[in-house]
């Protein structure tokens, strides 16, 4: 199969960040098992996503966060 179509870089920025829909997500990771470029790129993105994540200051939890989330599952 050859891919003639590339999502977007906003689109694979989305993916990456866990922000697209169910039926978008299903359909770019679909693309991303056919397309090395693509897989490259969202590579990239999830790199930089993660020094960004990095730089940011730490911010301390609610006391009941835990025992929040914890209730939600």
């Amino acid at each position: 199969m050859t891919v003639k179509h590339h999502p977007s870089d906003e689109t694979l920025a989305a993916f990456a960040g866990g922000q697209l829909d169910a039926g978008s997500s299903v359909v770019v990771g679909s693309h991303m098992a056919t397309c090395p470029r693509c897989r490259r790129w969202l590579r990239t993105l999830e790199n930089i996503g993660g020094v960004l994540l990095s730089d940011l200051p730490p911010t301390p939890m609610a006391p009941e966060a835990l025992r929040t989330t914890m209730g939600r599952l």
